[in-house]
């Protein structure tokens, strides 16, 4: 039996002091901060390498807190403007729909096989979902 974990790379520092999804002129003001920028990058660079290594592929989930909705926003590389719309290519798991037979990318996003799915099962909110399958529309506790 071969287990495997994934790995885990978080940067616990308040975003006001270093803001990990910028690059690193505009993520910190602070020496030292840039450095914890560029070790948080370098991590993040290792796990992806490390994953290609082992299993052929990677996923990487850049997961945030909100303050604004009480449920976990998957972005996916969508707005909220074309989730609302069905505009869906582009999207961050075009790759995974390669077969004709497998999943839909709607599915993948918002449907019965998606992350929201998943967590809402667990009872989690989570947006895109089933029951809210995009920012601001139908299901949506914060309009």
């Amino acid at each position: 039996h071969n287990s495997t974990r994934p790995t885990i790379v978080a940067l616990l520092v308040h975003r006001i002091k270093i803001d990990g999804n910028r690059g690193p002129g505009t993520a910190a003001d602070a020496e030292a901060a840039l450095a914890v920028h560029a070790g948080y990058h370098g991590a993040i660079r290792e796990a992806i390498a490390d994953a290609h290594r082992r299993f052929g592929c990677a996923f990487l989930f850049d997961l945030h807190g909100q303050s604004h909705r009480q449920a976990t926003e998957f972005g996916y590389c969508v707005s909220s403007s074309d989730l609302a719309s069905g505009a869906l290519a582009g999207s961050s798991l075009d790759r995974l729909v390669t077969e004709p037979s497998g999943p839909r990318l709607e599915s993948l996003l918002r449907g019965s096989e998606s992350l929201g799915a998943a967590l809402e099962a667990r009872g989690y909110a989570a947006v895109p979902s089933p029951s809210c399958p995009s920012p601001g529309g139908p299901g949506d506790p914060v309009p």
